[in-house]
């Protein structure tokens, strides 16, 4: 496990729909009762997402390491 973003996420090393990610990453938030960090997730991916697709990106993030995400 990993932080992503401040949240944990099972695999790093994977490349990782920022869309499905973020899902998944709500549901288990939301399962676990954490409310807050679930809404978090939603706001950052759809601020990722919005970011790449300006810059003209295919919408995929790139887990580079432990924790760290690259577009």
């Amino acid at each position: 496990m990993a932080v992503y973003e401040g949240f944990l996420v099972e695999n790093p090393a994977m490349r990782v729909d920022a869309a499905v990610t973020g899902r998944d990453l709500f549901g288990l938030l939301m399962g676990t009762g954490q409310v807050d960090e679930a809404v978090a997730v939603s706001e950052r991916v759809a601020e990722l997402m919005r970011e790449m697709h300006a810059e003209g990106q295919d919408g995929w993030l790139h887990h580079q390491g432990p924790g760290k995400v690259v577009k």
